[in-house]
């Protein structure tokens, strides 16, 4: 997304505080904080990151994604919101950071969190807030640790 208007990005143009829409059945492009959902649940398969074929259940700030409006030209408006998260590192089952708005501060973990190389599933869409991109990713991180 790029000043408030849905376009194709390539994943080596994304930038961190780039809100980025993915579509089901479509590769998570960056780490991303989840920002809004239309659906109740968010499935992600991450068979690329962990060899593992079960979907991981995704959760999303409820009191955020009533916060961010969309309109019919798919234009997104972020409230104020500022978000503090850990360095990138390599631990992929692991994320801390806190995101404030509203004037209220609501801790984040790993399960806010949709990552790199993961594919969204049985959710017709959602917002992601990309935390870290390129080299910076997790699944990046780690294979250039071995």
């Amino acid at each position: 997304m790029e000043n408030g208007e849905l376009a194709p990005i390539r994943c080596e143009d994304i930038y961190p505080g780039m809100v980025i829409r993915v579509n089901n059945g479509e590769m998570i492009p960056c780490d991303g904080l989840i920002i809004y959902s239309p659906c109740e649940m968010v499935y992600c398969n991450t068979k690329n990151l962990d060899g593992e074929s079960n979907l991981k259940k995704k959760i999303y700030l409820p009191e955020l994604s009533k916060s961010v409006s969309i309109n019919s030209y798919e234009e997104v408006t972020l409230p104020a919101l500022i978000v503090n998260f850990e360095k990138p590192n390599t631990c992929m089952n692991k994320f801390l950071g806190s995101a404030s708005f509203q004037t209220k501060t609501h801790f984040l973990c790993e399960k806010h969190v949709c990552l790199r190389s993961s594919y969204l599933m049985n959710s017709k869409y959602i917002y992601i807030l990309s935390l870290y991109t390129g080299k910076d990713t997790k699944i990046l991180l780690s294979m250039n640790k071995s």
